[in-house]
């Protein structure tokens, strides 16, 4: 076990976010233009509230997803991982003339540090941040005399994790804090690892164009009871009719398969591994997303890729 995941699952540590994107819209339609755009609704939101909501294409598929929080007279949008500069031209493309909105793509001012594990919270307050929000919430801190945000957001590399956004110039300060405070720097591939044990979608693998985000786990950011934007009247019959008919899974088996192999269940195709994660404390884990009724905690199903077939066991994710 490697001592940065063991730091990880017993202690705290920072990880610096690839390709991380921010985006702010202003005007007096920013929360209506928003809103009408995607799947959460968006209208109650208020200072120190953060939303998800998901962009999604005339077939219901995943283009984004997106962190929305009020600050000052804009909102600050988060949306996935390399993905900002598509989103914008996206969204803006769909500014009526008669839009009281402007977007603008701030993704070079503001980088994007997690700070995950068991004693975050303790190592966060050690470091200034003593008023941490709760799930769904944002705050304003401080570190070193660094102004940024602070954010609890559902979807994190791993549990007990928060989003820090501090302005690009200083995060060098800001890391020394970290670093002082006792925090290790995350690699990548430990991230990675963290995510497939907590179950969590990511951005090159579950959120994307082959999904809806009923069948990759975002439930929590639709609204069932608003309607008029793209992809909505398939989502309603997904819930309405209960045609929501793949989901996404955990399996765990002896042995690692790669990215893409093909999931069956009694001699026929019901999906496919869309991420593998070697865990030091749990062995070869993966996600799927995987047709019902092959989708339930206790399943078998088979794996074949790479010239092999390798046995798994299903587990629903919460």
């Amino acid at each position: 076990m490697s001592e940065v995941y063991a730091q990880a699952r017993e202690g705290s540590v920072y990880y610096l976010v690839q390709s991380a994107g921010c985006l702010q819209i202003s005007g007096a339609d920013r929360i209506d233009f928003l809103h009408r755009q995607s799947t959460n609704d968006l209208r109650n939101l208020v200072a120190g509230q953060v939303r998800t909501t998901v962009l999604t294409s005339p077939t219901a598929r995943i283009l984004d997803v997106l962190h929305v929080y009020p600050v000052d007279e804009h909102l600050q949008i988060i949306p996935l991982p390399g993905r900002a500069a598509q989103t914008a031209a996206y969204l803006k493309d769909k500014i009526f003339f008669n839009d009281k909105v402007e977007l603008v793509d701030v993704s070079a001012e503001y980088t994007h540090i997690d700070v995950l594990g068991p004693a975050s919270q303790q190592a966060l307050g050690e470091v200034g941040f003593e008023a941490l929000p709760e799930v769904g919430s944002q705050r304003q801190g401080e570190i070193a005399g660094v102004r940024g945000d602070v954010l609890k957001l559902e979807a994190l590399a791993a549990p007990s994790a928060y989003r820090l956004v501090v302005p690009s110039e200083r995060v060098s300060e800001v890391i020394a804090q970290l670093d002082a405070a006792g925090m290790m720097a995350l690699d990548a591939e430990t991230a990675e690892t963290l995510r497939v044990e907590a179950g969590i979608p990511g951005p090159e693998n579950e959120l994307t164009d082959e999904y809806t985000p009923l069948e990759a786990g975002l439930a929590a950011a639709i609204s069932d009871n608003k309607g008029c934007y793209t992809g909505q009247e398939i989502i309603a019959r997904q819930i309405t009719y209960d045609k929501i008919t793949r989901s996404l899974v955990r399996l765990r088996f002896t042995e690692s398969v790669e990215v893409g192999a093909k999931v069956f269940g009694e001699g026929k195709q019901v999906g496919a591994v869309t991420s593998m994660a070697q865990s030091p404390d749990q062995g070869a884990l993966a996600l799927a997303i995987i047709k019902r009724p092959y989708n339930t905690t206790g399943r078998e199903v088979q794996i074949a890729g790479d010239g092999k077939e390798v046995q798994a066991n299903v587990e629903e994710i919460a």
